[in-house]
């Protein structure tokens, strides 16, 4: 996946396939598909059950107003990415966003301490942000449902765990500390090892 493109021109993320033929030493690379888009700066993707591009920016340039922090989601259709939905709610500014198995999104915000979770329907429409705020002055950085069914959030300094379903005002179950330096992304193997 390549991300290229200016403020004032189309962006786009370009999705590509590996050819590997017989006794080979170099691998072509061929472009599959590619969504195409306007506006949007420092693109993130993840994709959910249904196999949808949820693409978010991380960047504003105020001096472009269509560049604001915004999420958007494209499907796929015989090669063509068409966004299917914008998911616009207030004071909003994704950081990370991970899925949950039932496909639940959890995304931290990073203009607030907090956590938001965005719901898919049946019908895979996004439903009414949950809002979740976080203790401290810490901004949560990332949120990823584990295998024990509760959810770990990485700030820049610790781990805290909190059970499922996140309260208002939700307090973690334990707190893992550790030089962890300045941590941008959790990764949990199949064991359960951070």
């Amino acid at each position: 996946m390549r991300h290229f493109g200016s403020a004032m021109a189309a962006s786009a993320l370009i999705f590509l396939s590996l050819a590997v033929p017989a006794h080979a030493n170099t691998v072509p690379i061929t472009p599959s598909s590619e969504i195409t888009f306007d506006n949007q700066l420092a693109q993130n993707v993840r994709f959910d059950h249904l196999n949808r591009a949820w693409i978010w920016n991380t960047v504003y340039n105020p001096d472009l107003p269509d560049t604001r922090p915004r999420l958007a989601i494209y499907s796929e259709d015989a090669g063509t990415w068409t966004r299917v939905q914008t998911v616009s709610a207030k004071k909003l500014s994704v950081e990370n966003l991970r899925f949950g198995p039932d496909g639940t999104a959890y995304a931290t915000n990073f203009k607030k301490n907090e956590i938001v979770t965005l719901s898919v329907g049946e019908t895979g429409t996004v439903g009414k942000a949950q809002r979740f705020r976080i203790k401290g002055r810490e901004r949560p950085v990332e949120a990823f449902h584990n295998s024990t069914g509760n959810l770990l959030v990485l700030f820049s300094s610790r781990i805290a765990e909190y059970s499922l379903p996140l309260h208002k005002h939700p307090r973690p179950i334990r707190t893992i500390t550790s030089d962890l330096g300045n941590s941008s992304q959790l990764v949990v193997g199949a064991d359960g090892t951070i």
